[in-house]
C-alpha cells in the first residue's frame, strides 16, 4: 500500500506552494558534528496526479554556511543495481552567499 503525502498547498493554476513549515524536515548532521543544516523534503517523488511530472523530488539541504563553516567533501551514489552504483544529483539551497563546488578537480563557483 503505496501513501499519498500532501505538502503545502495547490494554488487555482496548479502550482503547488511547500515552504519549512509544510514540508517535512530534519537536521541534516549529527549534532556533535557541528555542521549546521536542515534537510527538507517538498516532494517525497510521489506526484498527486499521474499528468505531473516532476523535475526534483527527496530531500532538499538548506545550509547557512560562513567563513567558519564548510561541508565535509561528499559524494552521493545510487543503490546498487545489477552490482553497480552511479552518482546522483544533490540539490543544496545556501542563503546569503555563494557556493563553492569543487568538481573534476577544479573549483565551480
Amino acid at each position: 500500500m503505496s501513501t499519498t503525502y500532501d505538502y503545502g498547498f495547490t494554488l487555482v493554476n496548479g502550482v503547488r506552494i511547500v515552504h519549512g513549515t509544510s514540508s517535512s524536515g530534519k537536521d541534516a548532521f549529527p549534532p556533535e558534528v557541528n555542521i549546521p543544516g536542515r534537510l527538507y523534503e517538498f516532494n517525497p517523488g510521489h506526484t498527486l496526479s499521474p499528468d505531473t511530472t516532476l523535475s526534483f523530488c527527496g530531500p532538499q539541504g538548506a545550509y547557512k554556511f560562513d567563513v567558519d563553516t564548510r561541508m565535509p567533501r561528499q559524494v552521493h551514489l545510487s543503490r546498487p543495481e545489477h552490482g553497480t552504483q552511479r552518482f546522483v544529483t544533490e540539490k543544496i539551497f545556501v542563503p546569503y552567499g555563494i557556493g563553492l563546488v569543487e568538481l573534476a578537480w577544479g573549483v565551480r563557483v
